[in-house]
């Protein structure tokens, strides 16, 4: 027997809309075998005059409808179908005598209240998550590191998680609507209108839906498989090939490990995130002078895809670097004063340089296109000095 499938044009709460769509589907020679939100299954039969009834059950809202309840219908000439979902189920008789399986609207209207009200849970839940999405974001910006939060780690997924989820309840809410519509006629007493002109699409359904894969294929791709087949392991510094970095030597200073790695000196690729593919972190360590001072120079260097917010991160990150709050190294008890000065460079859309009074504490932020690159050192050479190597950072033709 074969099988064809129709996308779903209407609602599933749209229950005349439902009901008119199968009927006329059994009128074209399609017999429903499963209802999805997404998508239809129907099997191929004869065209025939077939109802169909959507009946609110809110004690079932999973698993099989009991054996008593179909015998009960069955006996008014209906046959059980499929569930929509959210406490409805699909009943069907091609006897054009069989009697509806219920007459009275005010008794509907008790059942039909508790499926609402089932329903109001679910439309909630969406929005409340995607607040809280939004509160984690504004939380970020408050904090200053927002951009750094949306480019570089995790930030995008949840900006795109909260829309697909508004999109959620959107259609939630509609649903929760039709359902206040339904509740409301059957109170007055009215019954429901079994026969309606149907949409020929459901947008918001697909939308949701594509949206949804879309959500799942990022959280595989960044969370679980990126990070395990993109992430690089330690490498010398001198094999680095996605830009030239600044050096102990440039900076007059003797490195530790002249060739190969260690943990203090190497060059990582880190996984990557959604709006950034290709980002290092370069680590390059000399020796410990007589007063304790760890000759240290960190770099990390991002290519992002949009131009444009390159000198806002660039920004962003230089005011982060000063706070000395990141490990035992970039680290300070107690605040620092800083002086920073802002050069212009013809070769760079930003450059910003800062160091603190003791002139222990130094940081270069550096922006040109689509790379920007964050310098931390503690070291006796002047940054300043080096604005070109600093430049050609980002500066990559």
């Amino acid at each position: 027997m074969k099988h064809v499938h129709r996308l779903t044009p209407v609602s599933a709460f749209d229950v005349p809309g439902i009901e008119s769509w199968l009927q006329d589907m059994s009128a074209r020679g399609l017999r429903l075998i499963r209802f999805r939100p997404l998508f239809c299954t129907f099997e191929r039969c004869e065209p025939e005059d077939r109802r169909y009834r959507v009946e609110a059950c809110p004690h079932i809202f999973s698993g099989e409808v009991p054996a008593s309840m179909k015998e009960l219908y069955e006996e008014f000439g209906w046959e059980y179908t499929d569930a929509v979902g959210g406490g409805l189920q699909i009943f069907t008789t091609t006897d054009p005598n069989a009697p509806e399986p219920t007459s009275d609207p005010r008794t509907q209207a008790d059942v039909w209240v508790k499926v609402r009200r089932g329903r109001t849970i679910n439309c909630l839940a969406p929005l409340l998550v995607a607040l809280l999405d939004m509160g984690i974001l504004l939380w970020t910006d408050a904090q200053g590191i927002f951009l750094q939060y949306v480019l570089l780690k995790e930030g995008a997924l949840i900006l795109f998680m909260s829309a697909f989820l508004l999109i959620t309840f959107l259609s939630n809410l509609g649903d929760r609507r039709r359902l206040d519509r339904i509740v409301r006629q059957l109170q007055e007493g009215i019954p429901l209108n079994h026969q309606t002109v149907w949409p020929r699409r459901n947008t918001l359904s697909v939308v949701s839906f594509t949206c949804a894969v879309v959500l799942l294929t990022l959280v595989v791709v960044f969370r679980m498989i990126l990070p395990v087949t993109n992430a690089k392991d330690l490498q010398p510094v001198q094999s680095l090939t996605s830009f030239h970095p600044l050096t102990l030597e440039e900076l007059g200073e003797k490195p530790q490990l002249a060739e190969g790695k260690d943990y203090g000196n190497f060059a990582r690729r880190n996984a990557p995130s959604l709006l950034c593919w290709n980002s290092w972190q370069v680590v390059q360590s000399g020796a410990i002078t007589q007063n304790g001072q760890w000759t240290r120079l960190e770099i990390d260097w991002y290519e992002i895809p949009f131009s444009s917010v390159s000198t806002p991160l660039a920004q962003e990150l230089f005011e982060s670097a000063r706070r000395l709050n990141e490990d035992i190294w970039w680290h300070s008890e107690e605040p620092l004063q800083w002086s920073a000065e802002w050069p212009t460079p013809d070769s760079a859309d930003y450059l910003g340089l800062a160091r603190t009074e003791d002139k222990y504490f130094q940081v270069a932020c550096i922006a040109s296109g689509h790379h920007v690159c964050v310098v931390r050192w503690t070291g006796q050479a002047d940054l300043k000095d080096h604005i070109p190597e600093l430049v050609r950072m980002v500066h990559i033709s």
